[in-house]
């Protein structure tokens, strides 16, 4: 599958950075061109249990490789949630990349199906902008209805007030997903 290129190259750029190496002609990379939104996400896997290590995207669409590069990195290394990856970690960590597509504004915030689509909200009090998105996975991962992902969301975006008679902009959306593990992306490496 062509698109699991795309989580080889997020590994590769990661380990050229902690190898403070330069990037090898991958794939052939600098030729995805397609302007697409997405996020970029790394887990730590042990055992059966895969627990998030970074995930940082964006909703503006630019060439896939610049994306794809830039949010490698700042999901591996500048996710606030989380200390930046280590060399030690490689050999455990899986990427998965969301190609997002189909964004539809919404009127009411709760008009998205559960384990289909994302949702991205927006809105203000006194002046001020908050917002947040989940991925089409995050709800369903969790166990969350639409309600339950709705108020997450208004937390999520730093309104910490009581969630009534706001004013939310909505918009759903869906993703094209694709994984792989590091050992996938090291076998791979080592052919070429």
């Amino acid at each position: 599958m062509e698109e699991k290129q795309y989580c080889y190259f997020c590994f590769e750029v990661v380990s050229a950075t902690l190898e403070h190496r330069r990037i090898r002609n991958h794939a052939d990379w600098k030729s995805w061109t397609d302007e697409v939104p997405l996020f970029v996400k790394f887990f730590f896997k042990q055992r059966l249990r895969k627990q998030l290590r970074g995930c940082i995207g964006t909703f503006q669409p630019r060439p896939l490789h610049v994306n794809l590069r830039y949010f490698s990195q700042q999901a591996a290394f500048h996710d606030d949630r989380f200390h930046p990856i280590t060399v030690a970690e490689l050999p455990f960590l899986e990427c998965g990349i969301d190609l997002l597509v189909n964004f539809e504004p919404i009127d009411d915030p709760l008009d998205w199906v559960v384990g289909v689509h994302g949702l991205s909200i927006e809105f203000y009090v006194d002046r001020i902008r908050y917002s947040a998105t989940y991925l089409p996975s995050v709800a369903a991962e969790q166990g969350w209805t639409q309600k339950e992902t709705l108020l997450s969301l208004i937390r999520k975006s730093g309104f910490y007030g009581i969630p009534r008679n706001l004013k939310i902009q909505a918009t759903r959306y869906q993703s094209s997903q694709v994984e792989c593990s590091f050992e996938e992306y090291f076998k791979i490496v080592n052919r070429l």
